[in-house]
């Protein structure tokens, strides 16, 4: 009987050093990032910190990063095999995103984000796909500030907008703005009445909104945006880097 026992009691403690160095093996790697977002103005060369902790190499580890607020499953960038991989990646960020090479060996794994766009803000996941435990990915905001592309459009957009509705919704199901405001806008008459009361909350809001309501431009008003983005690369073009037109000039490109 004692025999048994003791063999129960050596299994029992055999299990329980296994449960236990299960548990500490996964709560030892932790891919951290930034807790708030990172802003950057369109055109900046940014940084998306990401790193290992405690500090060990990744150069022989699959290092993902992601967009998680897209439908795709190609990456913004995929180092594997000792080398960045191009194959599966989004073609909007080729040539755009690199690693710190050197500083892989302890760890960092942030992902540089060259000549950023409007339509780069998003939600960005780092993670390291071959490991199974907890806390190997975190996901860092991207907000890129599209007050310039506002101003510079204000009267187009007043003008051209028609989706103003689903635009204000999403902005209200995101907590950006208060349902007295889309109340004000939705009575205000015409598209242009609607659009001139969105620019008043807009031009009160924050950043992150105005970077909101570009991204919702862009879903609901696709055609607008593409033509509005051309006009803003000619306008750069016609009157230097960052300027602005002269007062009462139209941005739109030449006819075709």
């Amino acid at each position: 009987m004692k025999t048994i026992l003791a063999s129960a009691s050596l299994c029992f403690g055999i299990l329980f050093m296994c449960v236990s160095f299960s548990t500490t093996g996964s709560s030892q790697i932790q891919v951290v990032g930034q807790t708030g977002p990172v802003v950057a103005k369109e055109g900046d060369d940014i940084i998306l910190p990401c790193s290992l902790v405690p500090k060990g190499s990744v150069e022989d580890t699959i290092v993902e990063w992601t967009r998680s607020d897209l439908n795709t499953n190609k990456k913004v960038h995929l180092y594997k095999d000792g080398k960045d991989t191009v194959g599966d990646q989004i073609p909007g960020y080729m040539t755009r995103t690199s690693l710190f090479k050197e500083e892989m060996k302890t760890g960092n794994i942030s992902l540089k984000l060259s000549g950023v766009k409007l339509s780069d803000t998003g939600n960005y996941t780092c993670r390291l796909p071959k490991e199974n435990s907890q806390g190997t990915e975190t996901t860092i905001r991207l907000i890129v500030d599209a007050t310039t592309f506002l101003n510079i459009f204000r009267n187009d957009l007043i003008w051209n907008v028609t989706k103003v509705m689903p635009i204000v919704n999403g902005l209200l199901e995101t907590g950006l703005i208060q349902k007295k405001v889309k109340s004000m806008i939705s009575t205000a008459g015409t598209h242009q009445d609607q659009m001139r009361q969105l620019f008043q909350a807009l031009d009160e809001g924050d950043v992150e909104m105005k970077s909101a309501f570009y991204s919702l431009l862009c879903k609901h008003e696709p055609d607008l945006t593409g033509k509005l983005e051309g006009a803003e690369l000619f306008q750069l073009f016609l009157f230097g880097g960052g300027g602005c037109a002269p007062q009462g000039q139209g941005c739109r490109p030449p006819q075709q």
